[in-house]
């Protein structure tokens, strides 16, 4: 972990295992966009007690509080075997930090991701050859 990450925690009293939980979450769960203007950490899913604790947990990383939104995806897609979702979302320079914080732990599709939103890249499908040529092991 590069000291200023390591710094931040240690700051911010974050034990490892409580970032390693974050880092895991946004790995499996999360997208990072590069959208017309800034970058944007977005966090949606059908558990609200996990939303919620990630949610509190933004807030001992970075400072933000965040708002927690409730999406009715039964009636959006009117099925009612689809529950309701629950959605956080992080944009601008919070977006940016907790980019810089967690990318050198992530798989490297998500790494790219989260390059390309940094590098003001807007949103495209991601191919094989688009990880060739990033290098990326």
């Amino acid at each position: 972990m590069e000291m200023d990450a390591y710094r931040h925690l240690k700051e911010r009293r974050i034990t490892l295992f409580e970032f390693g939980w974050f880092v895991g979450l946004l790995e499996g769960e999360a997208s990072f966009q590069f959208n017309p203007r800034t970058q944007r950490v977005q966090l949606r899913m059908t558990d609200f007690e996990i939303v919620e604790k990630s949610a509190l947990f933004i807030d001992k990383l970075i400072g933000t509080k965040l708002g927690i939104h409730t999406y009715d995806t039964a009636a959006v897609y009117n099925n009612p075997m689809f529950g309701e979702q629950y959605q956080w979302v992080i944009s601008g320079e919070n977006a940016r930090i907790v980019m810089k914080l967690i990318v050198p732990f992530m798989g490297k599709r998500r790494r790219a991701q989260i390059w390309r939103a940094l590098n003001k890249v807007k949103n495209v499908r991601l191919t094989k050859d688009f990880y060739k040529r990033l290098c990326i092991k």
